[in-house]
């Protein structure tokens, strides 16, 4: 991904764009074991309306579809 975006800019603004990368990368890492951990911790109680422990997985599979989307659309712009 870093060389992706890395062709795209001028080479004055690498180190800014790495710096936007790493700082989402870390959001990412932080956000995402909490969020996911309070899905399950729903979906495995007894008030949910539906028992579904995979609802974490099932949301990171539509998240990653998603990201897959803007990928091959942004990536369609430049072949």
């Amino acid at each position: 991904m870093q060389g992706l975006i890395s062709n795209q800019i001028p080479s004055n603004a690498q180190g800014e764009m790495q710096g936007v990368l790493t700082g989402l990368q870390s959001l990412a890492a932080i956000f995402a074991p909490w969020a996911m951990t309070h899905i399950f911790a729903y979906f495995i109680e007894g008030k949910a309306p539906v028992y579904f422990p995979g609802a974490p997985f099932i949301l990171s599979a539509v998240l990653t579809l998603i990201g897959l989307f803007i990928c091959l659309r942004s990536l369609k712009k430049y072949h």
